[in-house]
């Protein structure tokens, strides 16, 4: 699958689209398809190495820090693991690429009643 990433800081030609696998959800994590993802302020200031000691030093770093989509699948450990696959989620944190392992407590799942997109 394809992914944008900051291949170290500095203006927007920083930015490559890469391949990249496909994750399992660790101990604690779940699988996000994600629908849907935007680049805001934050993204920049990352990219322009403005802050550094929040982003760290390290590199690849994906592009994307608000995303939608559903959970994909559960790791072990993970509260509700029946209810959750099929669920609609609003993301805070970085959006890896179409499907990416976050930690569980980073995301809330939308109520059922609330189809993805709306």
């Amino acid at each position: 699958m394809k992914a944008v990433q900051i291949m170290s800081f500095g203006t927007a030609d920083v930015l490559r689209i890469n391949d990249v696998d496909r994750p399992a959800p660790g101990v604690g994590e779940v699988l996000v398809s994600v629908g849907a993802t935007g680049v805001n302020g934050h993204d920049v200031i990352v990219r322009a190495g403005e802050v550094k000691m929040m982003s760290g030093r390290r590199f690849l770093i994906g592009v994307g820090l608000d995303f939608a989509g559903t959970v994909a699948a559960t790791g072990a450990d993970v509260e509700s693991q029946r209810s959750l696959p099929g669920r609609s989620l609003p993301g805070p944190g970085r959006s890896p690429a179409p499907i990416g392992a976050l930690p569980r407590l980073r995301i809330d799942c939308l109520p059922m009643a609330c189809p993805q997109g709306r």
